[in-house]
């Protein structure tokens, strides 16, 4: 098989897995809705579980350094959080390394890895598919993707408590090979599909703010008429994939970039951003 054949079988499956997760959202918004059917030979009752939710329940059960757990935790992220067309290869990669990898973080042997490592990953990512400056990524980006999750995955993201640091500054700490690779997912979904993320930091700064000044007024309002104000929710990061012209571009900017890859740079893609997340091997 020569290198032209090869370069094209690369090529068709990273445009198809970019496709498919174009519409990756909506199958996880119906998948909200589907019923997940628990094996039981008492009953047949189905219990909704969404796969949000599904992370969490594998994250809590492996806080506690079993391999098996861990292999089960990434076999969860890595289906949950890759558009299905993936090559099976390629996931069963990831798996087995961010498992391998989540075992000697909770066993003491690893760090953690820092917020900027995700940054580093996906701008490098953007740089290799010549992608336009909204799809780079920045700190503040990742810690709102980071700490609009934890409300749905407390189990994987920042499941330790909010320390202290100097001069009363607070941090969520680092993070797990998996979680950092469950955030990364996100915020590269955000820059494929959702609009609101698809701007210049300093447009992501200026919304932020607005919305938070949005909040404390309604809070102000609800405060002045004496109805009671409930608390300020935390903001929700939402998946979403509604059509506009910037996903249209990117899809166009996945292939064009795709095609200048050799075969070689095409299969070693995963591995690479793994390297730069800072996932042991």
């Amino acid at each position: 098989m020569n290198n032209r054949y090869l370069k094209l079988i690369a090529l068709l499956l990273v445009c198809c897995g970019a496709i498919t997760g174009l519409i990756w959202r909506a199958l996880i918004f119906r998948a909200h809705a589907s019923p997940h059917v628990a094996p039981s030979s008492q009953s047949s009752k189905v219990t909704p579980v969404k796969p949000f939710e599904r992370i969490n329940q594998k994250a809590k059960a492996a806080k506690h350094s079993d391999q098996k757990a861990d292999e089960e935790l990434a076999f969860e992220v890595v289906s949950t959080l890759t558009p299905s067309q993936v090559p099976s290869f390629t996931k069963e990669a990831l798996m087995e390394r961010l498992a391998r990898a989540e075992t000697n973080h909770r066993a003491g042997r690893s760090r953690g890895i820092p917020e900027d490592n995700v940054v580093k990953m996906i701008n490098e990512l953007a740089g290799k598919f010549s992608a336009p400056e909204y799809a780079k990524t920045t700190p503040l980006e990742v810690r709102v993707a980071r700490t609009g999750l934890m409300a749905d995955m407390p189990n994987l993201i920042a499941d330790k408590p909010i320390a202290l640091k100097e001069k009363g500054k607070k941090t969520i700490g680092l993070m797990s090979p998996v979680e950092a690779f469950a955030v990364s997912m996100f915020v590269l979904r955000q820059k494929l599909v959702n609009e609101a993320w698809q701007v210049s930091p300093r447009e992501f700064t200026d919304n932020l703010y607005r919305k938070k000044l949005e909040r404390w007024h309604a809070l102000r309002e609800r405060a002045g008429s004496n109805q009671p104000t409930g608390g300020e929710s935390k903001p929700q990061v939402k998946l979403v994939a509604r059509s506009n012209p910037k996903k249209d571009e990117m899809v166009r900017v996945i292939a064009d970039g795709a095609a200048r890859m050799d075969s070689h740079e095409l299969m070693g893609l995963a591995d690479a951003a793994l390297n730069t997340l800072g996932v042991e091997r």
